[in-house]
């Protein structure tokens, strides 16, 4: 079995005659991050997500990730911290079946036709990087075991 280069996956998806960037090329544009980009505030956490937003090609200030089948985004929150949604697969609201983890609310959305977990987390539980990549596979692991 042959794998697929970064270059073939992404070649497939561009337009014609474009170019996949490759290596330092790729992030030739976004600011390396230092090693306390969060430093316990508001600021560097909104400053992290959108980093990290533009590492994936995306210029707001949510990063969106997609793990498996589960589409999770993370966004500052006006109250502080970071909200982060999971689009749960789609397939209707009977493919839930059990209530919304602690903490948790469960939301239809009608222009994505599947249903939402919203997760709030104040400032306290995001003091580092790893504590908002921690959070998000948290989340998609949380939303991936309503549909289980």
């Amino acid at each position: 079995m042959n794998p697929i280069s970064h270059h073939d996956a992404v070649s497939d998806i561009l337009p014609a005659g474009a170019r996949a960037p490759c290596g330092a090329e790729a992030y030739a544009d976004v600011e390396p991050l230092g090693p306390d980009c969060i430093d316990g505030s508001q600021a560097g956490l909104n400053r992290f997500l959108r980093e990290m937003a533009q590492l994936a090609g995306d210029d707001s200030a949510a990063l969106t990730v997609q793990l498996g089948e589960i589409v999770v985004i993370a966004m500052p929150a006006l109250e502080g911290g970071m909200t982060i949604a999971a689009q749960l697969p789609r397939g209707g609201t009977q493919r839930v079946r059990q209530p919304a983890p602690a903490g948790c609310e469960l939301a239809w959305h009608a222009d994505l036709g599947c249903e939402v977990m919203v997760r709030h987390l104040g400032l306290a539980a995001l003091r580092a990087e790893p504590d908002v990549l921690d959070a998000l596979m948290d989340s998609a692991a949380m939303a991936r075991a309503l549909v289980a």
